[in-house]
């Protein structure tokens, strides 16, 4: 499976992709965090072309705790393998 097919393969969420000043292409999961310690951080990938920026992050999500919409009752915790 791909950087992407993984990336998709979480159900429900949606991925956001932009096209940043550098002209390089931002994805991150919309409405997501990532805990580091008792801390809650941004986490995005970035890259030349769509399938790098979906490497970038699925790397950096490696082995985290993702959280979706932290501060509401729906609040959602994701380790990514």
């Amino acid at each position: 499976m791909n950087a992407l097919e993984t990336l998709l393969s979480l159900k429900g969420k949606d991925i956001e992709v932009c096209k940043i000043e550098s002209g390089k292409i931002l994805v991150e999961y919309r409405g997501s965090e990532v805990k580091e310690g008792m801390f809650l951080v941004s986490c995005y990938g970035v890259g030349k072309t769509f399938y790098e920026a979906c490497e970038d992050y699925l790397n950096k999500l490696h082995g985290k705790i993702l959280v979706f919409g932290a501060g509401t009752s729906r609040r959602e915790e994701v380790r990514v393998l």
